[in-house]
């Protein structure tokens, strides 16, 4: 998709894990967000929802999946005319979608019965997964009746614009692809078009297509297994290691919503994640859900509320609607027990769910500590800027705002605007598992405000391109939770990212 991605702004580039799949390859693109870090060979991930920076992909289903086929030109541009794909053949099969304006690859594949499969495409460079003048992938599938049942975009996590899909297949037969660019295609105009000019900058229209099965008996594929409707019976969520010590692979977990269940599963982060972590951050966690229906995984339900409970007490760390789009990221102990619950219906013909489980580490964080009242009324500098290579400039913090005090907490924080034009802030706090509700987020140039915002129940808290005064050297953001805290959810983190653009030319 070519709008700007703003769950990007979240989250800084730190080191732990999060790449996808759990084989034996560390080649591929990078991934944008999840709680990831290095993996394998690759080099930073984001440290939150939505992060910034990449790591590298590894071959879902264990083996290597490199190299490449024939190229095959014109001649498969319809479903009559679809390549014949085999599931787990670990090499790329090349198309070619020439115009990129008006041409699309179709291929075709026979799978079994309730297969969980991973179709991945490969057009951009692997160190620059969102580079100009390569084709923005659409990948859609379809049934033997040529009916829609799944499509993507965008990987889930965005971490490139390759399309990547996965999805349990309805019935054992015969299936169909379509590979197209995204503005040619139908979703190009749902988000508003393209540049009349766009196509002109293409110079790469060559793509790679492979399809591998996901197989729960290797770690880091998790395919629930009933019954797992209590804590005592809850499936494990396991890791796949990477080439260096406390690196791990991204989590894959999927499974099926039978009726008014529930599905428990342990998460435990490795002890070891900590000796990665950067210095002042913290061990953090993600679950995040892959959206269903024929536009996204296929599934015909949703998963619903999720939390993250400690199995001592029972109570629940974080919770986030699913539905809305909710991810949990709340901070964590390495080396403890907790158990992810996930709630969701019965509906439709095939009711399944996949979800993404990473670990690694935060943001930096806020110097309160436990000392409250540090940065409630002298905002605290923060000076560790990341300069970006289109002459942007970022910040990034994390912290708590404990409500329970005589004084409920307040964050302050101030930011050099380095000469720039605009500044945007993005937080998740409540949209990210935590109990903290009615979080705002207001940008102070002295003691007037230049914008503000507060996280809704449905939609990612960002405060965007606010004009910078012309007079101004610092902006203060100021953070705080004007419902207070929730009644049953009793972590009160929030994540932050702070961006100053430079004025267009």
């Amino acid at each position: 998709m070519r709008a700007r991605h703003f769950l990007a702004l979240f989250a800084a580039g730190l080191t732990t894990v999060a790449a996808v799949g759990c084989g034996s390859d560390t080649t591929g693109t990078g991934i944008t967000g999840g709680t990831g870090g290095t993996g394998g060979t690759g080099t930073t991930g984001g440290g939150g929802t939505g992060g910034e920076a990449t790591t590298s992909t590894g071959g879902t289903g264990g083996g290597t999946t490199t190299g490449t086929g024939g190229i095959m030109g014109d001649g498969n541009d319809s479903f009559e005319e679809a390549i014949e794909l085999a599931i787990d053949d670990r090499e790329f099969t090349t198309g070619d979608i020439d115009p990129a304006a008006t041409d699309a690859d179709y291929f075709k594949f026979t799978g079994s019965a309730d297969q969980a499969i991973f179709i991945i495409t490969d057009s951009k460079p692997n160190m620059d997964p969102y580079a100009e003048g390569y084709p923005d992938l659409v990948l859609t599938v379809y049934d033997k009746d040529k009916n829609q049942i799944a499509q993507n975009d965008d990987p889930f996590p965005r971490n490139t614009q390759d399309a990547s899909l996965v999805t349990i297949l309805p019935a054992a037969g015969e299936y169909f692809i379509k590979i197209e660019e995204f503005c040619a295609s139908e979703l190009a105009d749902a988000a508003g078009g393209c540049p009349a000019d766009y196509f002109d900058g293409i110079v790469e229209t060559l793509f790679g297509v492979v399809i591998v099965s996901l197989d729960p008996s290797l770690d880091g594929n998790v395919q629930e297994t009933e019954p797992n409707d209590t804590g005592a019976t809850a499936s494990p969520l396991t890791y796949s290691a990477g080439d260096n010590p406390g690196q791990y692979f991204l989590t894959v977990t999927w499974g099926d919503f039978k009726a008014n269940d529930k599905d428990f599963f342990v998460l435990n982060i490795p002890a070891d994640v900590e000796g990665n972590l950067q210095p002042n951050t913290r061990t953090t966690a993600g679950v995040s859900f892959y959206p269903g229906g024929i536009a996204g995984d296929g599934s015909t339900s949703t998963a619903q509320i999720v939390q993250v409970v400690d199995p001592v007490d029972g109570t629940v760390v974080a919770e986030v609607d699913a539905s809305t789009g909710g991810e949990l990221q709340p901070p964590l102990t390495a080396g403890k027990d907790y158990w992810v619950l996930v709630n969701g219906t019965n509906t439709g013909a095939h009711p399944f769910y996949f979800f993404n489980h990473s670990v690694g580490g935060s943001n930096p964080i806020e110097a309160e500590g436990a000392v409250q009242g540090v940065n409630d009324t002298v905002p605290q500098a923060l000076t560790d800027q990341q300069d970006n290579a289109d002459g942007s400039v970022s910040f990034f913090i994390e912290g708590n705002l404990p409500q329970g005090l005589p004084v409920k907490d307040v964050d302050q924080f101030e930011v050099e605007t380095n000469g720039l034009a605009t500044v945007s802030v993005a937080c998740g706090a409540g949209r990210s598992g935590s109990g903290l509700e009615g979080f705002k987020i207001t940008v102070l140039n002295g003691a007037t405000s230049l914008g503000s915002g507060t996280e809704s129940a449905d939609k990612d808290l960002v405060v965007e391109d606010l004009p910078v005064p012309g007079a101004a050297a610092k902006l203060v953001i100021k953070l705080e939770a004007t419902g207070g805290q929730s009644a049953t959810v009793t972590s009160d983190f929030y994540r932050c990212g702070i961006h100053f653009q430079p004025a267009a030319p």
